[in-house]
Order: structure tokens, then sequence, then C-alpha cells
């Protein structure tokens, strides 16, 4: 979700910050809104500044997740805001209790910190009867004095919805986050998936009846979502439960990579393997997928060497490393089959197919049931 589509706005402390271009659609609802309420150019121009300063502190909310994160060792892939909110897209996430609680706590904090600090500012220079004016916005003047109480509170009210223990959201991580600490954790993810699918029918029934279409899309990203990662974590206990070696092909073929694409082509056809080590002078060069081999028939570039199409840098793995990490390591190099090495020599090879494969069979026959049983995390 929400992969394609973005442009990079900038790049702060290392993380760059995305824009959805769905984001653009909340400028023009604030303008259609207005509009319809006939209300002035002025106070038009000032509502979207509003949404701009607002999305502002999401922002910062959701550095504050990266940035906890970052301590306990989590890098950040990238932060994206969409019109729905924020979202600080982790590389991995802590499965430890604490780390979790702490990262996900992180977010909402930063709207509080920012909330006293604009109160306190507030307090200082002594403006009168600014809640009041928070609450006849946008009816009330488009002034300095007007602003700040309206940011302050809806910084409160982003800290409060963020703290409902509607799993994905802040409040459901933490609330995994302390259930983790009596059950496993594919236990309670499902807890906290299920009263966040809960929660967020409520939040749906409510928003459709009050005609809050943002709270309506919030709503489905909470049930859809909640359901995903259930399903994520539901994955990672089956991986975690065997090595490379439980599942690594001893029997490939591989490639040079001065042969010519020919090659490839001829064993594709003949189905007996998709993927492919390629070697150089002996030594691991890198990996060749099927999609190389099909781009490379599209190129009429059956006489070209194989390595002007494979992908290089391939890292390979130990037979006694999970398939969990096997599986991470695949998604984020690229290469859909990686070598089993040991004693500096290629025992087989493990296919990302065959992982899947592997998983969805035990899912089917209930395994998670059986692995919710583990004990939890410390």
């Amino acid at each position: 979700m929400f992969d394609s589509g973005t442009l990079q706005l900038a790049k702060i402390a290392g993380i760059p910050i995305r824009l959805h271009w769905s984001f653009v659609l909340i400028f023009l609802w604030v303008g259609y809104q207005g509009w319809q309420d006939r209300i002035s150019i002025p106070q038009i121009l000032y509502l979207e500044f509003y949404v701009i300063t607002l999305f502002f502190c999401v922002l910062l909310h959701e550095y504050g997740h990266a940035l906890v994160a970052r301590k306990f060792g989590h890098k950040t892939r990238d932060i994206l805001l969409t019109p729905i909110g924020g979202i600080a897209r982790l590389e991995s996430i802590s499965e430890k209790p604490s780390q979790e609680f702490w990262i996900a706590v992180a977010g909402p904090m930063v709207n509080i910190v920012i909330a006293l600090l604009l109160g306190a500012f507030m307090l200082l220079s002594g403006p009168s009867e600014f809640f009041e004016r928070a609450a006849a916005f946008p009816e009330s003047d488009a002034s300095f004095k007007s602003f700040l109480p309206l940011l302050m509170v809806s910084n409160v009210i982003l800290a409060v919805f963020n703290f409902v223990p509607a799993f994905p959201m802040d409040g459901g991580r933490i609330l995994r986050a302390l259930l983790s600490l009596k059950w496993s954790r594919l236990r309670s993810t499902r807890i906290a998936a299920r009263i966040g699918q809960f929660l967020s029918l409520v939040f749906l029934i409510f928003a459709a009846l009050q005609g809050h279409w943002m709270l309506i899309l919030v709503s489905l990203f909470i049930f859809f979502t909640a359901a995903s990662e259930l399903k994520q974590v539901q994955w990672e206990t089956v991986l975690g439960q065997k090595n490379a070696g439980d599942l690594m092909i001893s029997r490939f073929t591989t490639l040079d990579a001065e042969s010519p694409m020919i090659l490839s082509m001829e064993l594709i056809q003949k189905g007996m393997e998709r993927n492919f080590i390629v070697l150089k002078d002996g030594q691991i060069f890198g990996s060749l997928s099927m999609s190389d081999i099909i781009d490379a028939m599209k190129k009429n570039g059956h006489g070209q060497p194989i390595g002007e199409y494979a992908h290089p840098n391939l890292f390979p793995v130990t037979p006694d490393q999970s398939l969990k990490k096997v599986l991470h390591l695949m998604q984020a190099s690229g290469h859909p089959l990686l070598p089993v090495v040991h004693m500096n020599e290629i025992a087989g090879v493990i296919d990302e197919s065959q992982i899947n494969k592997y998983v969805e069979i035990q899912l089917k026959a209930g395994a998670d049931r059986m692995l919710a049983r583990e004990k939890p995390l410390t």
C-alpha cells in the first residue's frame, strides 16, 4: 500500500520524507468545503495553512517513532505523508516488548510536548479566551491568537486518538507490547488485531452516520492493515521455526557468467528451475532470475553473456540461519535465490518461492494455532 506515486520532499536525519500523490486531495477537499460553507478566500487560505502546519506536527510525530527506533537499532526506510496521516516505514520492527512500547509511545508523546509548548507560550503571552476561539474556528477571525489554540487542541486530539488501542495504531502497538509480556508475539498480535478491527468497525459506523469521510478512510485502513500485520506475524512465526538448511535444495544448476543467455533460456523452457546462481571464475558472482531471462528474450539477447543480465552482490547464507532472516535478506537485496554455504562450499540453494510455498502450507495446516503456545519474548 502507498508504494507508488510518491515524491521525495527532503531527507532529514538520514530519513527520506515522501509525499503521496493523494495528499493533494486534502487541500482540494478543504477548498471545496470552504466554498460550500461560503467562507471568505482569506479564511480558506487560513485553513489550508492550518492543514500544512498540522501535518508538520504529524511529521514530527513520525520522527518520534523513527528516532527512538534508531536508538534500538532499527532503521526507517522513509516517512510517508498521506491524507489520512503519516507513516514511519521501518525496515524492521522490534520483537522485544519493551522496545516496541517505547517506539510506539514516542509518537503521541511528541504531540503532547508540542501542545505543552504551545500552551506555555500562550500563557506567557497572556491571550484571553483561546479555547473559545479554537471552538469557534473557522468562523472566528483568522488571527495568530485563534491559530495557536486550535493547533494546541489539535495536537492533544492527535495524541489521544493515537493512544486508542486499535492495532496497528500506536495505542494498538502499545497494547501488543504489554500483552507480549505474558503471551507469545503471535497470540498478542491476534488479540490486538481483533480489538483493532472491532474498534475500526465502531469508528466506521460512527463516521458513516456523521458523514466524516476522513474517519471512514482511517477506519478502513485500520481494519485491513490489522489483518495484514497479523498475517505477517503468522508468517514470521512459522519462518522462525526453521533454518535455511531445512529447506535448501542440494541438487541445483549453476551458470557461468561468460556463457550465452540461450543456455538459461533452454533450462527454464524445460521447467526444471526458475532461478540460478551465477559463477565467475569459480566464485559466486550473482543470481539470474526467471524475470531476467524473460527480459533477455524480449531484447533478443540470446547470444549475450549471462553476466550482463545477472544481478551481482549476492550474499550467501549459512545452513543455521533462520528462514525469517533469509527471507528478509532476499527482500532487501532483491535476489530470489541465495546460495547456502557450508565450509566455504555451496551446499545448496534456497528459493523465495519455495519459502513462500512452505509457509502457506504450514498456515493452512493450522501451524499458527500450534505456534501460539510458544513462550513470550523476554
